[in-house]
């Protein structure tokens, strides 16, 4: 049976994918939402620009769908407070790029003070599964969490420094699509160097081509090489699993 959804949301994405065909150069940049992934994924994307053997399924684009219209309500609602509680600026889905790292992206939202302070938000939308693996308790949680969402946030906070000067704090809004329960954790302002650290680390393994498997680089976690979060896995020969 026809699902409207579905078609609507797969048209969104290839939209998206149409103007990216029609702007070529978006294609040369490392996207800042990829950051702390498989260096040979970011080959195959940004150098060779590879057409994807494995793209996502209708169920992940719903899922992303949903955190984009979360984003979009929670950044109209600060929007509101626009100047009754101390806050100069706001800005949101904020165009960023780092040239020297070949890096571009767009971030959450950034709010200035009427101090001069510079704090950056970005959100992320997980279900009550991941919601506890973060946060639940201690033998509940994730023995080996990725750090892919803090180096985004990094990643953001270093083109957020570069453009104002300055930057006072960086935070990772979490909301629970399964009971509307939100968290909110300061990420350290170190990240940052780490970032800069994996962004150079992937253009130097880049300058000799197609990065070699090896976990800890491509990919970074073991559990990126799986079909369901690798949109190159067949083009790669599995990875990690190739053996």
């Amino acid at each position: 049976m026809f699902n409207p959804i579905d078609y609507y949301v797969r048209k969104l994405e290839q939209d998206r994918n149409d103007y990216r065909i029609d702007n070529p150069k978006l294609d040369n940049y490392y996207r800042v939402s990829s950051a702390g992934t498989c260096a040979r994924k970011q080959y195959y994307h940004a150098i060779k620009k590879a057409e994807e053997t494995n793209p996502m399924e209708d169920s992940s684009r719903m899922l992303l769908r949903l955190g984009e219209l979360v984003h979009q309500d929670i950044q109209e609602g600060v929007l509101a407070y626009r100047g009754i509680s101390g806050i100069k600026q706001i800005l949101h889905e904020h165009p960023v790029e780092l040239s020297e790292l070949n890096v571009k992206g767009r971030l959450d939202m950034v709010i200035i003070m009427n101090t001069g302070e510079v704090y950056l938000y970005d959100f992320k939308t997980i279900s009550s599964w991941g919601y506890r693996s973060k946060f639940g308790r201690k033998n509940n949680r994730e023995a080996n969490p990725s750090i892919h969402q803090e180096m985004q946030l990094a990643t953001y906070g270093l083109a957020v420094r570069k453009e104002f000067g300055r930057l006072d704090g960086m935070s990772l809004i979490f909301y629970n699509k399964d009971n509307s329960k939100t968290k909110m954790i300061e990420v350290d302002i170190d990240y940052i160097d780490i970032a800069i650290d994996y962004w150079s680390k992937v253009k130097e393994l880049h300058e000799s081509g197609l990065p070699n498997i090896q976990e800890g680089e491509s990919p970074v976690m073991k559990w990126e090489c799986n079909k369901k979060y690798c949109s190159y896995y067949d083009l790669c020969g599995g990875g990690l699993n190739s053996g």
